[in-house]
């Protein structure tokens, strides 16, 4: 027997997660696990971690109380990412999409027999960014599975995943879950300074709550809204502030100009959830964000979702795989910004 005293962590859900895992527990055990399963919920939520957990459990030759060992060949090597009976399909370094080419070799290898437990694990993820030829190719091997082969495709953004997979999908849906249950979890992880202020940043998802704590996060959020606040102060628009932005990626700044905006409007109708912890915010960030959304209250609301429409436009282009001219389009937001401040 191997020994335990070096063995692998194991694969846990996350605490929220539970009801989800049950579930699928009760399909392994009456044989009834669907050979797709469409992973859907917001970005944070932790799907891609319980996809993982589900395809350790299903490739561990000796799985305990309804967890995978840890420790038994198969999970060692899933642990090396070589496993023989696992593929990972994802875009590649160069591309914003999943290929055709992609899906044909993945249709070739699973044609071969399983090396381990007799089960073969498909990883696809996002499964929004399947291009046309790619999901018409991978709807062969959902309509007719071979046998103990399964498909686990992961999406945040499930009305951008093509009709024809997703009809061919069981869905697993994960939705926020409760402040209670998150903040508890991340006070377990030692966040514990902002926790209900960085979790409203972070729209309620736990993951990326726990990112905002990461220090180049904080101090990349810092920086963007200590600049937007100075260029609210300064008479005229000042566009060299978007070079302080070249560290930023144009996809998260765009959505945190989104939450902005989207916590203004919030504020201007009188549904602001007050958090009531009676401290003051101590991280940067939340700190730099209180102080824009104090001198936003007067900002004329339909200017507001104007430039909401124009951010969404932007990163809907984005996705698409649009290569804009980074320094022109952030100044040209910028100006945007100042406008609609000095408008007041």
């Amino acid at each position: 027997a191997m020994s335990t005293t070096n063995s692998l962590p194991q694969l846990i859900p996350y605490p929220w997660q539970q009801e989800q895992w049950r579930h699928f527990i009760n399909q392994v055990e009456q044989n009834r696990l669907p050979p797709a399963l469409l992973l859907n919920g917001a970005e944070g939520t932790g799907k891609r971690h319980f996809a993982h957990c589900m395809a350790g459990y299903l490739l561990c030759r000796t799985p305990e109380a309804d967890l995978a060992c840890g420790q038994c060949r198969s999970c060692r090597l899933l642990q090396a990412g070589s496993h023989p009976d696992q593929w990972v399909v994802a875009p590649e370094e160069t591309s914003r999409h999943i290929k055709v080419d992609q899906i044909r070799a993945l249709s070739a290898a699973l044609g071969k027999t399983a090396h381990q437990t007799g089960r073969k694990l498909v990883l696809l993820e996002p499964a929004e960014l399947l291009n046309i030829n790619a999901a018409n190719a991978l709807l062969k091997n959902l309509e007719e599975p071979a046998k103990d082969t399964f498909f686990l495709l992961i999406s945040d953004t499930i009305s951008g995943v093509m009709a024809t997979v997703r009809s061919r999908c069981q869905r697993l849906t994960f939705p926020i879950p409760s402040q209670t249950l998150t903040i508890a979890w991340l006070n377990e992880l030692g966040f514990n300074t902002d926790a209900e202020w960085v979790l409203s940043m972070a729209a309620g998802a736990p993951l990326k709550a726990r990112r905002l704590y990461s220090e180049s996060v904080n101090e990349q959020l810092t920086l963007f809204y200590s600049s937007l606040w100075r260029q609210s102060e300064l008479p005229v628009a000042d566009i060299s502030l978007v070079n302080h932005w070249q560290a930023l990626e144009l996809e998260q700044l765009l959505d945190w100009w989104l939450q902005l905006i989207h916590r203004i409007l919030i504020r201007q109708t009188g549904c602001h959830a007050a958090i009531t912890t009676g401290n003051e915010p101590q991280s940067g960030f939340v700190a730099a964000l209180l102080k824009i959304e104090t001198l936003a209250q007067g900002l004329n609301p339909q200017w507001l979702y104007r430039f909401i429409d124009k951010l969404l436009l932007l990163k809907g282009q984005y996705l698409r795989g649009a290569n804009p001219n980074r320094q022109l389009l952030l100044e040209e937001l910028l100006l945007d910004w100042c406008a609609i401040v000095k408008a007041t």
